[in-house]
């Protein structure tokens, strides 16, 4: 689709009026076959280039779109809440009149009413056979100031012969007398002073003959803005002086006298209008050549298929995830043309769009959509939480964090999606600590841990050696240091040759705990059993210890 190639141009409404603009707005869209036609508005100051959606006042406007050697004046007159499509294809344009116009501009929407040759119809008068001389005259163009000259009142064949101007009459293939003629206009006539019969001239006018006709035929006929009332009419032949150069002290004569006109201007640019009610008004140049021979048709019919004006609109429904989120419609030029929130139902002209969602806390989305007449196009925008910011530092420094399946050794810093979360540290040497933290998105939260030892435990024997399980657990041979955890832990030291000795602890969070002792030989025939609580602050065995309880 066409409107695929454009860049594309969001127009977002709601309940058939455009969101963020004031209630009077219409929506029109303008678009060109080839795309790039020059657009312009009355009472905007503006220029765009096709396609391109504007939101305008109701009312009538003239709008003009060119494209080339074509211009398009449409007098527009649109309603509150309306979305019109207004399509000019220069491509139909061109075949309707050809390539022979060097300028044209074709008004639609003036209703521009032409007389019709059935109202203005009067008989011929009867008139002699033309025998190269003379004929019937008749009032023509203003400016330039013009006469008519017709030969046969039962052939629409006519001459224009300019003022003050050495012109030869020719009716069809017969060639006539040297006219001149000084025209004087008063109120709604004119006079002519002058005519045929001259010999001969310094410079005489070549003429071109144009063949004007139109679909359908009958159309109303202007030169230079002038219609010749119950004459001009397609089809009809005109035969029209054409000057390249102005021509200075022309002298024309006869045997018997002469004349010197100082000043001929130069005449080749023709404006030729046709009008047809119920048809565009059709207006164009034509630059002549002498003695070229030139047809002109014009096919209003195709003309007035060339523009198109169509109320069109589809529904954009825009979703979001969360609802309510910030809705944003812009052009391809970045020009905000509506915003809303979600959910959206909206009615659109056929097109491209760029639909993009914010909501706080939340990051944006943004997603392109293409809107088809008369049909429903539906989008989802998910908005994904801003991530939070967790800065995390300990005492001392160097623990690792575990954030689900995060870890950072501090000082650190995590970015992570808002939610809620328990936070472990842990060092070794140190109590694990964990902390729950509830973010929200775009926070950001600073955490200070200050960590606190485990307990420590210091031990010695004599002699050396011995090996100590901490809660059956080999842990390390004296002399050694063993950090536990916080609580009862029962100690086991073992040296080959000696009894074993138990030592039964209870720990408290940041103890330090030496423990010194004289192992016996297994010749001595007693159990070694000592319970050491925290408010001691060490021990000291060199004497057997009553049995607290018999350890397996």
């Amino acid at each position: 689709m066409r409107w695929l190639k454009a860049v594309m141009i969001l127009i977002i409404f709601l309940a058939h009026v455009p969101l963020g603009l004031s209630g009077n707005d219409v929506m029109l869209k303008i678009d060109s076959i080839p795309i790039g036609a020059e657009v312009s508005i009355e009472g905007m100051n503006n220029t765009f280039r096709a396609p391109v959606i504007l939101s305008i006042s109701e009312g009538e406007r003239i709008i003009k779109i060119s494209k080339g050697a074509y211009t398009v004046l449409y007098n527009l007159s649109i309603s509150e809440g309306e979305i019109l499509t207004l399509l000019v294809d220069f491509g139909k344009i061109e075949k309707a009149i050809g390539k022979v116009f060097i300028n044209v501009t074709i008004k639609y929407g003036f209703n521009i009413t032409v007389p019709t040759k059935e109202k203005e119809y009067e008989p011929p008068m009867a008139t002699p056979t033309w025998e190269g001389c003379g004929g019937i005259t008749m009032e023509g163009p203003r400016n330039p100031p013009m006469v008519i000259y017709q030969f046969n009142p039962e052939d629409p064949y006519y001459q224009l012969i300019l003022n003050s101007t050495p012109i030869r009459l020719q009716y069809k293939n017969i060639v006539g007398c040297i006219v001149v003629g000084k025209i004087f206009y008063h109120g709604e006539g004119y006079t002519m002073i002058g005519g045929g019969g001259w010999d001969n001239a310094t410079y005489i006018a070549p003429t071109a003959l144009l063949t004007i006709n139109s679909t359908p035929q009958n159309a109303t006929v202007y030169i230079f803005d002038f219609h010749r009332f119950g004459e001009w009419f397609t089809p009809m032949k005109l035969r029209v002086p054409v000057i390249t150069e102005p021509q200075m002290n022309v002298r024309v004569y006869t045997k018997y006298s002469n004349l010197t006109i100082p000043y001929i201007p130069e005449l080749h640019a023709y404006k030729i209008s046709i009008g047809h009610n119920g048809y565009p008004f059709f207006e164009g140049w034509v630059d002549l050549k002498p003695n070229e021979t030139l047809i002109l048709n014009v096919d209003l019919e195709l003309l007035k298929e060339a523009v198109t004006v169509k109320k069109e609109e589809g529904v954009l429904e825009v979703l979001s995830q969360p609802e309510n989120a910030s809705i944003t419609v812009k052009d391809a030029q970045g020009r905000v043309l509506g915003s809303g929130t979600s959910p959206l139902s909206i009615a659109l002209p056929p097109g491209f769009y760029i639909i993009s969602a914010f909501m706080e806390g939340y990051g944006s989305a943004v997603k392109n959509a293409t809107v088809f007449s008369n049909k429903t196009t539906r989008i989802y925008l998910e908005l994904n939480p801003t991530p939070a910011k967790l800065s995390i530092e300990s005492s001392p420094s160097g623990a690792v964090v575990l954030v689900e399946d995060r870890k950072c050794t501090t000082p650190c810093n995590l970015t992570i999606p808002a939610g809620d979360y328990n936070i472990t540290i842990r060092k070794e040497g140190f109590i694990d600590e964990s902390k729950r933290v509830i973010l929200n998105p775009g926070e950001e939260v600073n955490l200070t841990f200050n960590l606190t030892p485990k307990p420590r435990v210091i031990i010695k024997t004599i002699p050396s050696g011995a090996v100590v399980a901490v809660d059956r657990a080999e842990a390390c041979t004296t002399p050694c240091n063993v950090t536990l955890d916080p609580g009862k832990h029962i100690l086991k030291l073992d040296l080959d040759g000696y009894k074993s000795e138990i030592v039964v602890l209870h720990l408290n969070e940041g103890d330090v705990v030496p423990i010194n002792i004289e192992l016996r030989p297994e010749q001595d025939a007693f159990n070694n059993f000592t319970d050491l609580t925290t408010t001691q602050k060490g021990i000291t065995k060199t004497q057997p210890t009553n049995l607290v309880e018999p350890m397996a």
